[in-house]
């Protein structure tokens, strides 16, 4: 073994384009180098805009469904029979009443009137 690498050293200290091979594959490195980090760079800079890309994906999605589920309650909110109030029972003025003083929210003293009309039975006639 030892032989053989003696054998191949000394054949390498006759070659004389072994010292140009050598340089040009020392300037090829610096070259594969080079390349290689800025094909590094780019897939680093490629990986942050698809992980923004995905974010901004995931934020509008949750938009979008938070649409679809307030399209969704809108209809399935009922809606009144008819636009001829003289024909309205006191469920469809308490449920007028709820809807315009904002029904659920406890924001508004008014909603205070739509159960004492409720109470009252009063109706659109």
């Amino acid at each position: 073994m030892f032989r053989q690498i003696l054998s191949t050293l000394e054949s390498m200290s006759k070659d004389r384009r072994l010292p140009e091979q050598c340089n040009s594959f020392l300037h090829n490195k610096a070259e594969w180098r080079c390349e290689i980090e800025a094909t590094l760079e780019r897939l680093k800079r490629l990986e942050r805009d698809l992980s923004s890309k995905e974010q901004e994906l995931k934020e509008r999605e949750r938009r979008l469904k938070m649409w679809e589920r307030k399209l969704v309650e809108q209809s399935n909110t009922p809606l009144l029979p008819t636009l001829d109030i003289y024909t309205w029972t006191e469920e469809h003025v308490y449920f007028w009443m709820q809807h315009l003083f904002g029904a659920g929210d406890g924001t508004c003293d008014m909603q205070l009137y739509a159960n004492l009309f409720k109470d009252n039975h009063i109706t659109g006639k």
